[in-house]
């Protein structure tokens, strides 16, 4: 499954920006083996290789190929953050022979071609000739994939940063009033779901620099949509997606069940609806969407989205929330430790570093 017709298929883009409903039409397709859920392997490779430190170890390679289409095949990739070292699923996913065709496969032995290897077999097992990842974060290392997933191609989706920061602000609204989960997984739900206007446009300025650097660097590997455009238009849409990868549009793409990261799975609807667009007006006060269109800046600009004009007033609440902002990085470190330790806060680290360096280039 090497061949450029048969290229991988990588899902990309800041968090909330519609990646989970691109992923889903695209895992409608009938040729396409999807996994369950995002996998974070590339974003959490600095943790992951302390955890399989040696791959000229078979045994260490069997083991992170069973750890990889577990994860693949039931998602839940949070639970890499506390997983022993060289740890292996109870039940496998894989047979003796499974994992011999695997390693016969991923050549050089490189942790990059161990995911390519794991993929490959488990579509070719599942009867599809393409096979799909959704991380946003990979945004950040398109050049590190290409070089362990050659042939691979990128869609990436860009959304308007308010309404980005209007569903993080509403998920985080829901995790606080949430009466379901119990204590700990509260309290490990209320640690990932940070919301902070001003790093979180940043974050936002730096994935949509990286997707630019990336069509640069590879235009004929990196395609990008408006998520406002895709549920305005879906099918013209999904048929450019689809012209880009070389796949035949198929009707069912489209018959997704609704989801939406800040309210959950809402299998009761289907389709694809624009019921968040311009939430942002109603969400944000006028001081962060101040911040927020004065941060993403250009870019914000250049991706098609026009700034609102803001009260005066406004700018009077953005030193606030400039001073919650400098707490708000030592709490996201803090918070990084409480989730999986030194090593997980390292890893961390090491993303930031590779999206600032956008910055200063």
């Amino acid at each position: 499954m090497n061949t450029a017709a048969n290229a991988p298929v990588f899902v990309v883009g800041y968090m909330h920006s519609g990646t989970t409903l691109l992923h889903n039409i695209l895992a409608a397709h009938p040729a396409v083996f999807a996994a369950a859920d995002e996998t974070r392997y590339f974003a959490y490779l600095p943790f992951l290789s302390g955890l399989y430190p040696d791959l000229s170890d078979e045994g260490v390679v069997d083991n992170l190929a069973l750890l990889l289409a577990d994860l693949i095949q039931r998602g839940q990739p949070a639970r890499l953050r506390s997983l022993p070292r060289c740890w292996r699923p109870e039940i496998a996913a894989l047979s003796a022979a499974d994992l011999a065709a695997i390693r016969a496969a991923a050549q050089p032995r490189t942790y990059g071609a161990v995911f390519r290897a794991v993929f490959d077999h488990l579509a070719t097992r599942a009867g599809k000739t393409r096979w799909l990842e959704k991380t946003p974060q990979h945004i950040f290392l398109i050049d590190e994939i290409l070089r362990s997933v050659p042939n691979a191609r990128f869609v990436e989706i860009v959304r308007d940063p308010r309404d980005i920061l209007a569903s993080k602000k509403k998920r985080k609204q829901s995790i606080r009033a949430a009466t379901q989960f119990d204590p700990a997984e509260q309290r490990v739900r209320t640690l990932e779901r940070v919301y902070d206007p001003f790093w979180d446009a940043l974050e936002w300025r730096l994935a949509v620099r990286a997707g630019q650097d990336a069509r640069r660097a590879h235009p004929d590997r990196l395609h990008t949509l408006r998520y406002e455009d895709l549920v305005a238009l879906p099918e013209p849409t999904a048929r450019a997606v689809c012209a880009f990868l070389g796949l035949d549009f198929a009707a069912e793409m489209l018959d997704v069940r609704w989801w939406n990261t800040a309210e959950g799975d809402r299998s009761d609807r289907k389709g694809i609806v624009a019921d968040a667009l311009g939430r942002w007006a109603q969400t944000l006060t006028p001081a962060e969407v101040a911040l927020a269109q004065r941060v993403t800046g250009g870019p914000f600009r250049r991706a098609g989205y026009s700034p609102a004009p803001t009260p005066s007033r406004a700018w009077l609440g953005i030193p606030w929330l400039l001073v919650r902002a400098g707490a708000g990085l030592i709490e996201r470190l803090i918070r990084r430790w409480q989730l999986g330790g030194p090593r997980f806060l390292l890893n961390t680290l090491v993303n930031y570093g590779k999206a600032l360096r956008k910055l200063v280039r």
